[in-house]
């Protein structure tokens, strides 16, 4: 250690030279800015050049990977479509709000006149539609799962099967089209009991019913009324498991599985874990569930079945596999909820806080979960599942002002505490070279509290004012604030455009630290159109009460 790093810049005509620590080694880097190309060497040996990145999306969890990806020391440059507000503000992205990300041509184009070297799909929309298919076949690494591989999140029904098929432990259920012959099984089951919409709905397709009453006004509203569109023309009716809810992600490259850290969120609005499901209300990181022996549990039961599983059925799985798990109360055994395949939006922030690098902070889990990269890769008409996609009403683009802010938290507690380089991390799942990574995270927890519109799951006014967030950042160390749902008003101040607006995330030594300066930054916020829940963490820590804004 002490060693000086000698850095040489090519910029015009004039060689600048910088002192820096290094772990043991002399490295030179040459860089020549205006060709994007960037080599080093430490002891005669030639690393790789710096990579420009490309994070399709404008939500929490686009926020949490920008600001994790920039901080990786192989990042050149990172570019964000669309972007947001708060993206474009903080200085952690290029924002591109005029490219057509549903024109896989255009991506394509611009990814070849950019020199973009890596691009991570961040909502599953584009993932279900295809856009990845496309990007591989044109040679552009790209971190997120096939329109194929990605019905594992597309598909209730798709998932269900393969469990079936690999005895993969999950809930006991039946699929139906039919409103009647889903009742009739609903009264011989009884209540409590669980209704899911078979395909994307934003996170809100999912009822947990406490009475017969609910189950069946869930069923009516998604195949009688279509309130989901085509996402509802199939449903599942589950068996309700009692217990606790955590998040479990492993990076995947084909055939091997890494196991990330755990999160654990918050989908119910209301305290208490009270009122209709969202798309997260909070998360957290680590989750103290998730002991050593279940994390074994879930990848032998659970994870490496999958992963085998996908590709004995001809959709190799490369990427970030998140699992939403049930630690049945009863038997205190893992059974698998649903999958994602990319990095939840909370839990992305909360994986920032252990690596001093966004991991995948869930805040979105800006980690390296946010979606995975499937390199075989072929069919199937991209133009034409995106208009099917977006017929669905399954993510809403227009309802959420542009903006896809599912699963917004555990994408960035997650993102929040990965030390490793997230770029090549990443580059390595894509190429199937995962078997030698391994993952580096900061100590301590981290936690993220989601600020949302009154209203919220439900409808809720647009345009409402949002400030102080400068200054709410500062009120602790260790506080990140994402942003899912805003824009700059004609003034240039930011306004709320979404549902899930906010993501305020915070790293600490342990959780309780954590929670405290989350706490103590959203209450700095002022918005009179947000609320948030005050118990996030409730399960994990003692209670306390944080006041409620508005």
């Amino acid at each position: 250690m002490g060693e000086e790093v000698h850095r040489y810049r090519a910029k015009n005509r004039t060689v600048m030279s910088d002192l820096a620590k290094s772990g043991g080694c002399k490295e030179v880097a040459i860089v020549l800015p205006k060709t994007r190309l960037h080599w080093s060497w430490c002891k005669g040996v030639a690393r790789q050049k710096r990579v420009t990145v490309l994070v399709i999306g404008g939500g929490g969890r686009e926020h949490a990977l920008c600001h994790a990806l920039q901080r990786s020391p192989s990042c050149d440059t990172v570019l964000c479509s669309p972007g947001n507000a708060g993206i474009a503000s903080s200085g952690d992205a290029t924002c591109i709000s005029d490219l057509d990300i549903y024109n896989g041509e255009a991506v394509i184009s611009f990814c070849q006149k950019r020199g973009v070297g890596l691009v991570v799909v961040g909502p599953e929309a584009p993932l279900v539609a295809g856009l990845t298919n496309e990007l591989v076949k044109a040679g552009i690494p790209t971190f997120g799962p096939s329109a194929e591989a990605a019905a594992l999140e597309g598909s209730k029904n798709f998932m269900k099967h393969l469990c079936d098929k690999y005895d993969i432990p999950t809930a006991k259920y039946k699929t139906f089209t039919d409103p009647s012959a889903a009742k009739q099984y609903i009264q011989e089951q009884g209540a409590p009991i669980v209704i899911k919409a078979d395909g994307l709905a934003a996170g809100k397709g999912v009822t947990v019913a406490m009475t017969l009453e609910e189950a069946y006004e869930a069923v009516d509203s998604m195949l009688v009324k279509g309130d989901f569109g085509s996402a509802g023309c199939r449903v599942i009716v589950e068996e309700f498991l009692e217990g606790e809810e955590a998040s479990f992600f492993a990076l995947v490259d084909g055939e091997n599985a890494i196991p990330l850290e755990s999160a654990q969120d918050h989908k119910r609005v209301g305290d208490g874990d009270t009122g209709p499901n969202t798309g997260g209300m909070g998360a957290y990181s680590p989750a103290p569930i998730i002991t050593k022996e279940i994390q074994s549990i879930v990848m032998d039961s659970i994870i490496i079945p999958t992963v085998k599983g996908m590709s004995a059925e001809g959709c190799k799985f490369v990427g970030v596999l998140y699992a939403g798990l049930m630690i049945e109360k009863k038997s205190g055994m893992p059974k698998l909820i649903e999958y994602n395949v990319r990095f939840g939006d909370p839990e992305c922030q909360e994986k920032e806080r252990e690596q001093g690098q966004p991991t995948f902070e869930v805040v979105y889990v800006v980690l390296f979960l946010v979606t995975l990269g499937w390199r075989d890769q072929e069919g199937g008409d991209w133009r034409r599942n995106a208009r099917l996609v977006r017929a669905q009403g399954g993510v809403d683009l227009e309802r959420h002002g542009g903006k896809v802010d599912v699963q917004l938290a555990r994408a960035q507690v997650l993102m929040v505490r990965l030390e490793s380089d997230l770029v090549q991390v990443l580059l390595a799942a894509c190429r199937g070279e995962l078997s030698g990574i391994s993952l580096n995270w900061s100590p301590g927890s981290a936690m993220v509290v989601v600020m949302a519109s009154k209203g919220y799951p439900g409808s809720y006014e647009k345009g409402t004012l949002i400030e102080n967030l400068e200054e709410a950042e500062l009120v602790a160390g260790g506080v990140k604030i994402f942003h899912a749902g805003t824009a700059f008003d004609s003034e240039g101040r930011f306004i709320a455009t979404g549902g899930r607006v906010l993501g305020v995330t915070a790293k600490g030594n342990d959780l309780e630290e954590a929670r405290d300066r989350a706490y103590l930054a959203v209450e700095k916020v002022n918005w009179s159109g947000g609320f948030y829940r005050q118990d996030i963490g409730w399960r994990a820590l003692p209670q306390k009460q944080y006041a409620t804004k508005g």
